[in-house]
């Protein structure tokens, strides 16, 4: 009997049933889909990334076992690789280091004797750990001992020692642990140049001055080069190459919010399809009931219903996203030579999870139409009352229809409400991440590839210097670091150089190296000119950076070729010289190698980036020079380092020079903040409308106990005020939250709109498209005489 009452439910609602398959099919479909897309980007990435060929150290990060087995399987046999065996570590961290002797990075590990681990509690070191002034030298031979993190690790191997006569050298490649089976390698590079360089500053709180600590390999990612291993977990794939600079992997971070998003809809959507099919079985309550059905039959058969209908609609959609998947997969590999069986579609955890959590709600929701029936029972008998009902008061002389418009809050809306709360949220959350996608494309704008050069600042906020954790991912931090007021420095992270005069270049290396000379008194405006034209005039006007290139491999040519309109005031003390009114500071001994169109460069700054007021630690700079080479990474590192915020109206007014015709190119957000922003109008006022009759019937009991048209919108309007305030807090905390998690890379490079800023944009627009709805409501009501028709019936 029970079977019959569920297929004959489902066969008289077909059209509604199968588009409640379709809904969760659909549902499934995408987020299936989308978690498999972004593991497969990351695993497409992390292939095109190796590229090493016995050339050069590469670095994959969080690979999955299918790639990381394959590319075992490619370079297992191939010696170039300098180790016995490529190993994997518990983070699935492929480490490949490459010391085959022509190599172009100058650092190999190679063996001088021993082998290198292949144990748990084995390490490999150099033979010698030789420190200037306060660290202290020890000889280190096969079967010593060291300490690492509280742990004794034996020496199966002794590496050999830089050949550098200006530098000392600390190397170490250790096993830490084995972890299913999988023996990983930490290889660690550690240069000392000065006493207070950035390795004793930063490690002294973590390390213990003695001939048996090593420092702790958490914070080694600190100290990498750019051929070595960045040991730091944090990055989802990281590409290490000839140039030394790091893949940036905000985009694949970026991606991940919007599957995030993704995900959101499509739940919310599938659920909120297939919740308005079971909540119109509410509407066969009161007959099974006068039948003799039970409740617990009732719902045990409504929850059957719906199991079927998900079970159906999760297969499908399993087996559509798959094939999707791999459609698009195919599409991907006729475009780019990416071998396809590497890349598979699997079942993620999370798509189980997905499934049993709809199965679970269906169970909950199962009871909600003998819940509805019973409000609704309830609301009829009221009704049934008759028109006296609507006027007669209680002694405090209150109307007895107020006790229908209490009922009337708990009618066959009740999911509805619920759900359009969570549609409202996610639409907040929308407007927020169009906020952060905003400024994320105005700052990539700003940034890319020029024929001349470009200056582009983001804040990092960092309370001190010791916190290495918190820096800005992708710069390479071996090389001088300085404390003082005005000191700078631009790091290729190729350079390998002495404190001395005399810069230490191989052929192979591009860098440059730069020193603060100081700073100016004059006020210049905050704001950054972005142009390719050298414009001398302009930068005194307007505060702008100016590059000067193309200059003689001296000094002294650098600053006699400096135009008289601004003076080079010359250096004086370790602190620095003070500028007299109109004179700027500059930036002396540049130096690039090997660059064919320029031989130097000289980098003027304006004294308004160096106020003291500005609680800021960190700022990266990029620049880029007319021979396509990108210096990655450049820092202010002192106490009282400067930002230049872009708000979000900045950015949307934002421009760069187009590099051929010199055309404005407008910040390039416009369009799409103006088409999300559509969607999200429509979107809400679709909602509105699925709830139409709930709300109609609200206003109709409201008119016949004699209320007016501005009491009945007013008490909405400000019932829609109270649901934004608290949509948009919601929201804005959710996407933080979301921010910090997984798109913690992109929110340390991009100023979100804080604080009150973020919930009164969300907020507007929120409170904006349902004050429209509301009064779309109100028309429609007089339109249809809902009144007249209700005491009709």
């Amino acid at each position: 009997m029970k079977c019959r009452l569920i297929f004959h439910n489902i066969l008289h609602n077909r059209k509604k049933a199968v588009r409640a398959i379709i809904s969760i099919c659909f549902s499934v479909m995408l987020i299936f889909f989308s978690i498999n897309a972004y593991i497969s980007f990351q695993d497409m990435r992390l292939q095109n990334a190796y590229q090493t060929n016995g050339e050069y150290n590469i670095t994959l990060h969080n690979v999955t076992y299918k790639v990381r087995d394959w590319i075992l399987e490619q370079y297992k046999d191939q010696a170039t690789l300098g180790v016995e065996k490529i190993v994997a570590n518990v983070n699935n961290e492929l480490c490949i280091v490459d010391s085959d002797a022509a190599s172009i990075t100058m650092n190999h590990y190679q063996l001088e004797k021993g082998i290198f681990p292949q144990k748990e509690n084995e390490i490999a070191i150099s033979a010698t750990a030789k420190y200037k002034n306060v660290y202290i030298a020890k000889q280190f031979d096969l079967g010593d001992t060291v300490t690492f993190k509280d742990q004794t690790y034996t020496i199966s191997g002794i590496l050999n020692d830089y050949d550098y006569s200006t530098q000392d050298v600390y190397k170490v490649a250790i096993v830490n642990g084995s972890i299913r089976g999988n023996l990983y390698n930490i290889y660690i590079h550690f240069n000392d140049r000065r006493d207070y360089q950035p390795g004793y500053k930063a490690i002294k709180k973590y390390m213990d001055l003695s001939s048996k600590q090593i420092f702790n390999g958490d914070t080694a990612h600190g100290f990498m080069e750019g051929y070595h291993m960045i040991t730091n977990g944090d990055l989802n794939a990281i590409e290490i190459d000839r140039s030394g600079g790091l893949e940036d992997t905000n985009i694949g971070q970026l991606l991940m919010g919007f599957i995030i998003l993704i995900i959101l809809t499509s739940l919310i959507l599938g659920i909120h399809i297939f919740l308005s099919y079971m909540s119109e079985r509410s509407n066969q309550q009161g007959i099974l009931m006068s039948l003799g059905f039970s409740n617990s039959y009732i719902f045990s058969a409504y929850f059957l219903e719906g199991f079927i209908l998900i079970i159906i609609g999760c297969v499908l959609g399993l087996i559509l996203g798959r094939y999707i998947t791999i459609l698009i997969f195919k599409l991907i590999q006729s475009l780019r030579t990416i071998p396809l069986e590497h890349f598979a579609p699997q079942f993620q955890p999370i798509s189980y999870m997905v499934i049993w959590g709809i199965c679970v709600l269906d169970f909950i929701v199962g009871i909600c139409p003998v819940l509805i029936y019973r409000s609704r029972m309830k609301m009829i008998d009221i009704m049934k009352g008759g028109k006296n009902n609507y006027k007669v008061k209680d002694k405090r002389g209150s109307e007895k229809g107020n006790i229908m418009m209490r009922y009337s809050i708990r009618d066959t809306g009740d999911y509805e409400k619920v759900f359009s709360f969570l549609s409202l949220v996610l639409i907040g959350m929308v407007t927020m991440l169009v906020l952060m996608v905003n400024r994320y494309v105005s700052y990539q704008l700003l940034s890319e590839e020029s024929q001349d050069v470009q200056f582009s600042l983001i804040s990092d906020d960092v309370s001190h210097m010791d916190d290495f954790e918190n820096l800005i991912p992708g710069v390479s931090y071996y090389d001088e670091v300085y404390d003082t007021m005005g000191e700078f420095f631009i790091d290729p992270s190729l350079i390998n150089m002495d404190y001395a005069d005399d810069l230490i270049f191989s052929d192979d290396e591009k860098g440059v190296w730069c020193e603060i000379v100081g700073v100016s008194e004059k006020q210049y405006n905050r704001k950054i000119e972005m142009s390719q034209e050298v414009s001398y005039n302009k930068f005194v006007q307007s505060g702008g950076v100016i590059i000067i290139d193309n200059y003689k491999n001296t000094e002294d040519c650098i600053l006699n070729d400096i135009p008289d309109t601004l003076k080079y005031a010359g250096r004086q003390e370790e602190e620095g010289p003070v500028f007299s009114e109109g004179e700027v500071p500059v930036f002396g001994r540049s130096r690039f190698l090997n660059w064919k169109d320029q031989n130097g460069i000289a980098i003027i700054v304006p004294e308004e980036l160096f106020k003291k007021q500005f609680d800021y630690t960190n700022v990266l700079i990029n620049i880029n020079v007319k021979s396509g080479y990108e210096l990655k990474a450049a820092e202010f590192l002192n106490t009282h380092a400067p930002v230049y915020e872009y708000s979000f109206f900045d950015t949307l007014t934002d421009y760069i020079r187009d590099q051929d015709n010199k055309k404005t190119i407008q910040g390039g957000t416009y369009g799409i903040f103006v088409i999300i922003m559509v969607i999200n109008f429509l979107a809400v006022l679709y909602i509105h409308a699925l709830t139409f009759v709930r709300r109609r019937h609200n206003f109709a009991i409201l008119k016949a106990i004699g209320r007016t048209d501005s009491s009945i919108i007013l008490p909405m309007l400000l019932t829609k005020i109270g649901q934004g305030i608290v949509v948009s807090i919601v929201a804005v905390f959710i996407v933080t939250l979301l921010c910090r998690l997984y798109l913690s890379e992109i929110t340390k490079n991009i100023v979100l709109v804080d604080g009150w800023k973020s919930i009164a944009l969300v907020l507007a627009f929120v409170l904006f498209i349902q004050i429209v709805a509301i009064f779309m409501d109100v028309i429609q009501l007089k339109r249809q005489r809902i009144l007249k028709d209700l005491r009709e019936e």
